[in-house]
């Protein structure tokens, strides 16, 4: 098990679309975490806000990690319970995307 466990990620560090896949997650997650600032930012300045069905979008496309580490990182949006559901919910799509990522990985690792 340890050892077919360290091959695949040997076989996983010398792919490189195991690390694009990895840095575009980093990327969606930060770009989460930016737009929550933002987001933090214009409500304490009175100025336009984001829309939340765009902040629950961008944490469903992957991004949901960010979203929650902004939420109680900034203490945005912590206390809307709506928001919070929502945002559960996000964040089981973007494991379901993660994993689905996952596995096309490791399907064309055995396959192709």
């Amino acid at each position: 098990m340890m050892q077919s466990l360290q091959g695949i990620i040997s076989w996983l560090s010398q792919d490189p679309q195991f690390w694009f896949l990895l840095a575009s997650l980093i990327l969606i997650n930060l770009i989460t975490m930016m737009t929550m600032w933002w987001d933090k930012y214009s409500a304490q300045h009175n100025k336009g806000r984001i829309r939340e069905v765009a902040l629950l979008s961008i944490g469903a496309l992957g991004g949901a990690v960010g979203l929650f580490l902004a939420m109680y990182l900034f203490h945005h949006k912590t206390r809307k319970r709506s928001f919070q559901v929502l945002a559960v919910v996000s964040l089981l799509i973007s494991l379901l995307l993660y994993w689905l990522m996952w596995e096309a990985l490791l399907w064309r690792m055995y396959f192709l």
